[in-house]
């Protein structure tokens, strides 16, 4: 989570929706990443950590308004199995407990945290760091190499992601 003392400012960094982007970029603008608050043996939990783990151990979190960026789950999907550089559908099984696969809702489910569309990623990131529209936001850790999209592909990730579908629909982030 980066956090924003003056401005009371905190993002949530799921995983596929520009947490890289989102850590390199912060910093110079006065945002500060929550490292160190360990959950479990997984290093990627030191990046993306619930709004919950993180009032654990800084309770004036609670006064902060809190944001986290909301993806497609197809989109989030395909991009996580370009990350591990899966070529085809088949390889899912072998990765599938990684925290890149988890629901969105894990992070965006506390009725604390103002989801933001990740369609909008560039105009939301300069309205919470305060930048003007002359800065360019430099996309870092984005996947090019991306599975076809098929039937079976999309029923199983609206099956398995039915929560973030509907999360999504309700706060008027996906049709």
């Amino acid at each position: 989570m980066l956090f924003n003392k003056e401005k009371k400012v905190a993002i949530v960094l799921v995983p596929r929706c520009g947490s890289i982007t989102l850590l390199s970029t912060s910093n110079q603008y006065g945002f500060r990443y929550t490292a160190g608050v360990p959950i479990e043996n997984n290093e990627a939990h030191l990046i993306h950590l619930t709004y919950e783990s993180c009032v654990k151990k800084y309770k004036n979190l609670e006064n902060y308004e809190v944001y986290g960026f909301f993806r497609n789950p197809l989109e989030r999907f395909l991009s996580a199995m370009a990350f591990f550089g899966c070529k085809n559908f088949k390889n899912f099984n072998e990765i599938e407990d990684s925290i890149l696969f988890r629901q969105q809702t894990y992070w965006l489910g506390n009725p604390k945290i103002n989801p933001l569309d990740f369609n909008k990623y560039d105009t939301e990131i300069k309205r919470l760091l305060g930048l003007g529209d002359e800065i360019e936001i430099s996309k870092l850790n984005s996947s090019a190499n991306k599975l076809e999209v098929t039937d079976e592909i999309k029923q199983f990730v609206y099956k398995k992601y039915a929560n973030d579908y509907e999360f999504g629909r309700s706060k008027g982030l996906i049709l």
